[in-house]
């Protein structure tokens, strides 16, 4: 009997704990990124410093729209952000 138990709880540490709930980073996973991580990966893919593991991640996880939205609104940001910097040097 003692074998027994032993390849049952053998098992269950091999497969995980038995009536866990997924942990954090799995309903994480599942749900993909949130805004601000796909803001923050916008931003260093922008400036040309985004690791290659968040890369990876952001294909996997992320939105395709929400990735589109913050490429929109931060290409618009930087474009409205030389205007004014022109204008006020101009003036």
């Amino acid at each position: 009997m003692a074998d027994s138990s032993r390849t049952s709880h053998e098992a269950i540490d091999q497969s995980g704990e038995a009536g866990q709930s997924p942990t954090v980073a799995d309903e994480k996973a599942t749900h993909g990124l949130s805004w601000s991580q796909t803001i923050r990966s916008g931003l260093l893919a922008g400036l040309g410093v985004q690791s290659s593991s968040n890369r990876e991640r952001d294909f996997q996880q992320g939105s395709l729209m929400r990735f589109v939205a913050v490429g929109v609104g931060l290409t618009a940001a930087f474009v409205l952000s030389l205007l004014f910097l022109v204008k006020a040097l101009v003036n």
